[in-house]
């Protein structure tokens, strides 16, 4: 090529690169005797398994948790009839379109046909400093609720829960999907350590808090599970009142703390947990409360402070920032959903995960922001099929690229709880 410069149109109408894969048609060729698609994928995830620490035990609740998983994911596999890719190139842009067609007939097209058009009412609840957010329409979850429902219920059953206990579980979990409202938004903030606020429609937002209630005995059911695997996590839960209004706190704990003399796995088990905290915040807290038919979440170190804040009306919204206001207007109306990441954002996040829980002394970066990333979500009407189409401005990658050519100056503060090395000194020449 005697030159690396992008076209300035695409090539081909429907993109310069096009792949099509018939799914339905390879997975039917994959298939064993046992009418299994992954039954290969299933046995080598499982011999993987007892070479891990803590014995026959932990080995066979994770063999059958891993059965359990890759179950779920077959069953979803066999909905999908065809999948379509296509790549397009150009000046300022790297347009990416990717579209699936479900099985006619199956829960999938079934549920596609349900999802209806516009942009969700529950973005007012995110912050000004999100650098990602996704936000979807939903449709009638039940036709997908069953292969959930049955993973979950065969869950449960790997942690050795009663059985009349699981049926009662997953029965209220099976409640709470069916009562899920039209929508849902999620946004992940700048900040330290991990930082987040989501919100979703219910149609009976009083079932779902009870559910929520329930969430410690979820936790207990799984105990077993969850220390075999090597994560003995408990969930507890308090209620805290403000302004009117019921919050409620979710908090994971270690469930039981290392003694002197501990075991390997107890050890990495609190070694998990201190990254975890270090993410999360102390405690690992998750703050949720029910305004109106919505239900909105907060964790992060902040989780009950941005709670309050929404509540109040208190809190910067993205929907008030500039440029967020004109990504919005390129959305096209007839669209389910859509996802902006600012990869400026992303990176500084990377940047201070590797600085918290890494203790990798990376200095400051100034990035300037760009215009982001964006995902945006068409389905047909008649449930035919789904189509997301990315969009990866070079504006967004020149930014990332101009972030890393200009840092300078000397080493960051250490994080909090962080002990940075100290960066050695030549001797002066003589």
């Amino acid at each position: 090529m005697k030159s690396s410069a992008l076209p300035q149109t695409a090539m081909l109408p429907g993109g310069d690169v096009v792949a099509n894969m018939e799914v339905k048609e390879l997975l039917n060729q994959m298939a064993d005797e046992k009418g299994s698609v992954l039954g290969d994928l299933k046995e080598s995830l499982k011999k993987m398994l007892p070479a891990a620490p803590g014995g026959p035990e932990q080995a066979q609740q994770g063999q059958r948790a891993v059965e359990a998983e890759v179950d779920a994911l077959e069953t979803v596999l066999k909905q999908v009839e065809r999948a379509t890719v296509s790549l397009t190139p150009d000046a300022q842009d790297l347009k990416l379109s990717a579209k699936i067609a479900p099985v006619q007939g199956s829960p999938l097209a079934a549920y596609l046909s349900s999802v209806p058009n516009g942009i969700p009412a529950t973005l007012k609840y995110m912050p000004e400093d999100a650098f990602a957010v996704c936000s979807f329409k939903i449709g009638n979850l039940e036709s997908l609720a069953v292969p959930f429902i049955e993973f979950y219920a065969k869950l449960l059953a790997t942690g050795g829960v009663d059985p009349a206990q699981a049926a009662q579980l997953s029965s209220q979990l099976s409640g709470v999907i069916k009562t899920c409202g039209d929508e849902m938004t999620f946004a992940f903030r700048s900040g330290q350590g991990i930082r987040a606020v989501g919100a979703s429609a219910f149609k009976d937002p009083e079932l779902f808090r009870a559910f929520l209630q329930k969430m410690p005995e979820l936790s207990s059911a799984l105990a077993g599970l969850n220390r075999n695997m090597g994560m003995p996590m408990q969930i507890h839960s308090e209620v805290v009142k403000y302004n009117d209004h019921e919050i409620t706190r979710l908090k994971e704990t270690l469930e039981d703390k290392p003694a002197v003399g501990a075991t390997p796995d107890q050890a990495a088990a609190e070694s998990q947990q201190k990254a975890m905290q270090a993410m999360f915040g102390e405690g690992m807290t998750q703050d949720i409360v029910i305004l109106g038919k919505d239900a909105v979440l907060a964790t992060g170190s902040d989780s009950l402070d941005t709670v309050k804040q929404i509540i109040g009306g208190k809190l910067k919204k993205l929907t008030d920032r500039e440029d967020f206001a004109k990504t919005m207007a390129s959305i096209p109306a007839d669209s389910c959903g859509f996802c902006l990441v600012h990869l400026t954002g992303l990176a500084e996040f990377g940047i201070s995960m590797a600085r918290t829980v890494g203790q990798v002394p990376i200095p400051d970066i100034p990035f300037q922001r760009g215009p982001g990333v964006t995902a945006v979500f068409v389905t047909e009407p008649s449930g035919s099929s789904v189509t997301c189409n990315v969009r990866l401005p070079a504006a967004e990658i020149k930014a990332i690229a101009d972030g890393f050519k200009s840092f300078s100056g000397p080493p960051p503060a250490a994080a909090p709880g962080v002990q940075l090395p100290e960066t050695p000194v030549a001797p002066p020449e003589k």
